[in-house]
């Protein structure tokens, strides 16, 4: 008795190769940074929470 035929086998190796070069192609992709425009904003509303006291509390 077979458990796979011969399309669940070409199936089955079709997804592996998709899987694995969806990986790979996630894997080596270069970060990316934040523009300048949206860092200097993140510094100024945390400069702003800092002077109001809206900080974490402990």
């Amino acid at each position: 008795m077979s458990f796979l035929t011969h399309m669940d086998l070409l199936a089955g190796l079709v997804m592996l190769v998709g899987t694995a070069s969806l990986i790979m192609t996630t894997a080596h992709r270069p970060p990316k940074a934040l523009s300048d425009e949206i860092a200097h904003r993140v510094e100024t509303t945390i400069a702003v929470l800092d002077e109001c006291g809206a900080g974490p509390r402990r």
